[in-house]
């Protein structure tokens, strides 16, 4: 049963083409595979004498020294500011209306009775540094003494 010459035109046919695609695509990855398992063989994985030394050390515990060459500044990744709660009495000479005798510590400073351990994780609302009272609690009783005075004076007029 053969077509007439009018319909054979019009019927797909099998042309060389389709086998020369399927040639070339296997011929190629062929090359591929080749070139890669030569590359292997010259650059890495020949020869098995030439396994890299790691520069190794014994673990040991103690304090860490590392120099620093370069020049510049080193910076904490996150800062916290420490904010003292007691009223500075810098060097202005004290309480500045305080004319009636003494009482005034002025610029004196504050002694440092104890600080937390360098280290040591605190959280917020943590003491970290304990500061001596002694003089803030002489300063309290000089001035309510002051006040007892004046009052005894406003209750003679």
């Amino acid at each position: 049963m053969s077509a007439s010459p009018r319909y054979a035109a019009r019927l797909p046919r099998r042309s060389r083409r389709d086998g020369n695609t399927f040639t070339f695509a296997l011929g190629s990855v062929g090359v591929v595979a080749v070139l890669s398992a030569l590359g292997w063989w010259m650059f890495g994985g020949g020869s098995g004498d030439d396994t890299q030394e790691f520069l190794t050390s014994e673990v040991s515990q103690g304090a860490y020294d590392f120099v620093v060459i370069e020049q510049g500044n080193v910076e904490s990744a996150t800062n916290t500011d420490l904010r003292c709660q007691i009223k500075s009495r810098g060097g202005g000479g004290g309480s500045g209306g305080d004319r009636g005798g003494g009482g005034s510590l002025g610029g004196q400073s504050t002694t440092i009775m104890d600080v937390v351990p360098e280290g040591t994780i605190v959280k917020e609302g943590d003491i970290v540094v304990e500061l001596d009272a002694s003089s803030l609690l002489l300063e309290e009783q000089n001035q309510k003494i002051q006040v007892s005075n004046r009052e005894s004076l406003l209750a003679q007029y």
